[in-house]
């Protein structure tokens, strides 16, 4: 975590700090990325980043909670859409998927950050992330209730599996996306939401809403 001589600069000398980190880390990965680079962008000198930071792990841990905590604000404007069944919940689904997807790879700097994020696992123990993963759950269990009110979700398996089960499949599908976001042509791009989404409905759905009984 940053040292108390980072966090008593104004706001704007931590934003420029964190801005420099955040364009460094996002272009070139934590590895690769330069410290003396990031340094020089900040316009700050080597010698007053050490009394900030104890090294550059611990700059890009605070740099990518800064990050997550300003993802964390901005997906709170994704609303789950009105619905009345369980195809309008499904609907509703897709369209809340789309705009997520929308949203975080619209943005360079989230999706090299995000990158970054997946092969730093100082990141994941972290207590800001641990923070956004319980949000999410909270989310996610709010989206299940909803949708089980309609019959869209299955009864069968603890809210607590399924949750931590999409959270699980969450995480596979960014770090496939990530990989390969600037290899997959756009017609593939395309069709993701909709596997994405089908992804989603079987693992959640009741067999029956997937594979209705046959007469």
């Amino acid at each position: 975590m940053p040292r108390p001589r980072f966090e008593a600069l104004s706001p704007e000398r931590r934003a420029r700090i964190l801005d420099a980190a955040a364009a460094e880390f996002a272009e070139h990965g934590f590895a690769r990325a330069s410290y003396n680079q990031i340094i020089q962008a900040a316009g700050v000198s080597k010698g007053a980043m050490y009394y900030y930071f104890d090294d550059k792990e611990d700059l890009f841990v605070t740099t990518v909670n800064a990050a997550l905590a300003s993802v964390s604000e901005q997906m709170r404007d994704l609303k789950l859409a009105p619905f009345d069944d369980i195809e309008g919940f499904w609907r509703a689904i897709d369209q809340l998927t789309r705009e997520a997807m929308t949203f975080l790879f619209g943005q360079p700097l989230v999706t090299g950050l995000a990158k970054a994020m997946l092969m730093e696992s100082s990141v994941a123990s972290s207590k800001p992330y641990q923070a956004l993963i319980t949000r999410f759950e909270v989310y996610l269990q709010g989206i299940l209730e909803a949708g089980r009110a309609v019959g869209a979700i299955r009864d069968d398996v603890p809210d607590e599996l399924l949750v931590k089960a999409l959270l699980g499949m969450g995480e596979a599908i960014d770090r496939f996306l990530l990989a390969n976001l600037e290899t997959l042509d756009p017609a593939s791009l395309m069709r993701l939401p909709a596997i994405i989404l089908d992804l989603y409905r079987r693992l959640t759905a009741p067999a029956d809403a997937i594979f209705p009984a046959k007469g």
